[in-house]
């Protein structure tokens, strides 16, 4: 058994139950020295890891027999159109891409990071899935499907490298905060049949093996612990502009102080004019 079945089949049979066997566990997924491993965190293992245009079309109607690339391209093209009439295209179709993912539409690529401990923010952060299983999923890529890092800056650069159902690895030249605060990078493929005939994303192939880790539902608020004070990892840090900030304080989100350490007024936070006397 190589290394990557093996790895894969520990998984498999493996769910820890505290965060020390989590981590020592999640090891196992890095230990393929000759590939390039980069990461995803799901906070349903249930979902299937597919690009969010993809999800879109399933969404609208669209059975996986019937996806196909010419359809993923006619869509795609569609939104570029639209966005372009409305001031919103960033005069390169990747820029307009990355912009789109991450402030939440829908795109052909798929969200990955090289950083294994963002990737588990990612599948333990939500705490409206904490009765449900989470995954943290690692895709190790040869080389050869890697692009060289910082290279790629347009789309046909991208496009031009993804033979019929293979996929390309790579991290782009952004200003995006978010995308450099999440080490992130894209997975993207080219369909060659239909979506049910092949599904790299989901089942990888001999250049990107696909292997994973289930989080249990109670591990995930130990885990969530485990990031912001063992690793300094919360919202703001990984999406660090006003709209990440507000992200954090949403409905769901978890208050990041006790009502102990809540500051008020007198902690320097505001201009001394606008202080006012607590009773």
């Amino acid at each position: 058994m190589d290394s990557d079945s093996e790895a894969e089949a520990i998984m498999a049979d493996t769910i820890p139950e505290t965060v020390p066997e989590f981590l020592r566990e999640v090891l196992l997924l890095m230990t393929e020295p000759y590939k390039v491993q980069v990461f995803r965190g799901q906070s349903n293992k249930e979902w299937k890891p597919l690009p969010t245009l993809y999800r879109r079309l399933i969404e609208n109607g669209y059975d996986d027999s019937e996806i196909t690339e010419p359809l993923v391209k006619a869509y795609e093209t569609d939104i570029f159109c639209e966005s372009n009439g409305l001031g919103f295209y960033e005069g390169n179709r990747l820029s307009t891409m990355i912009k789109l993912q991450h402030h939440g539409g829908a795109t052909r690529l798929l969200d990955i990071t090289r950083d294994l401990f963002v990737a588990l923010w990612f599948a333990v952060e939500d705490s409206k899935f904490d009765s449900k299983d989470g995954e943290l999923i690692c895709y190790s890529a040869d080389p050869s499907i890697v692009a060289e890092n910082g290279t790629i800056s347009t789309w046909d650069q991208v496009s031009s490298e993804i033979p019929p159902g293979e996929a390309i690895v790579f991290f782009p030249q952004t200003t995006e905060k978010r995308v450099k605060a999440q080490s992130a990078g894209f997975l993207a493929s080219s369909i060659a049949g239909t979506l049910q005939e092949e599904n790299i994303f989901c089942n990888g192939n001999e250049k990107l093996v696909k292997s994973s880790c289930s989080i249990k539902s109670g591990l995930k608020k130990d885990l969530r612990q485990y990031l912001q004070v063992s690793r300094g990892i919360h919202q703001y840090s990984l999406f660090p502009d006003f709209s990440g900030y507000a992200m954090s304080h949403s409905v769901s989100k978890q208050f990041p102080r006790s009502r102990g350490k809540l500051y008020d007024a007198q902690d320097g936070l505001v201009p001394t004019y606008f202080r006012f006397p607590i009773d």
